[in-house]
């Protein structure tokens, strides 16, 4: 994917932005800290919200996911929403 977004530099006028969601996670799985550590070590810029792996949304397919597993999105958005505006997210 790096290679990917590096072939379409020329053509921006800014730099694309990237992020890597970990999802499917199992919690408190040594697993998901560890990837992330190595995500990071690699350069890569990781989420702080890892999405976890639960069957609503292995059950959801093509439909809506149950308000069991919203909360999980609502995170997921405010780390992009600071992600692209850091300072909109210190006012909140």
């Amino acid at each position: 994917m790096r290679e990917e977004i590096s072939e379409i530099e020329a053509v921006r006028d800014r730099p694309a932005r990237s992020a890597i969601l970990l999802n499917r996670c199992i919690t408190r799985a040594h697993s998901t800290a560890d990837a992330r550590e190595a995500l990071v070590g690699l350069g890569y810029d990781v989420l702080g919200t890892a999405v976890p792996r639960l069957e609503v949304y292995a059950q959801s397919f093509g439909m809506p996911i149950r308000r069991t597993g919203i909360d999980v999105w609502r995170h997921v958005a405010r780390d992009l929403i600071e992600r692209c505006f850091p300072a909109w997210s210190e006012r909140t």
